[in-house]
């Protein structure tokens, strides 16, 4: 079964409409439907926001599917992904746990280069 299904069938299953998916997404409901019926590849991006409205977690939901599925990236998905990539490396993240006490500091100096 194809990731699309899936998310068809949670769709469904949430009774959510494509036209509500379509216009978070900021589409067509007919542009959405291409996208459910794979005649509009699905896009890393795409992905990601339907599993925020559908809300479940795209790698959550991926580990957890018996099936392997594959997002295919296009060169703009690559260039978003290395984006969000460098936007995590310029964060500082620490977390420092001693017995009941947690510490997380963040460093937020990023520069959006685009």
């Amino acid at each position: 079964m194809a990731i699309i299904d899936d998310i068809r069938e949670i769709r469904e299953r949430k009774k959510i409409s494509r036209r509500t998916i379509a216009e978070k997404l900021y589409m067509a409901e007919a542009t959405y439907r291409d996208i459910e019926y794979g005649k509009i590849r699905l896009t890393l991006e795409n992905y990601i926001e339907i599993c925020k409205i559908l809300n479940i977690s795209p790698m959550e939901y991926l580990r957890s599917n018996d099936n392997e599925h594959f997002v295919l990236l296009n060169d703009r998905d690559i260039a978003d992904l290395n984006r969000i990539i460098n936007k995590i490396n310029s964060q500082a993240f620490t977390i420092n746990n001693s017995g009941n006490d947690v510490s997380i500091n963040v460093n937020n100096n990023y520069n959006d280069k685009k």
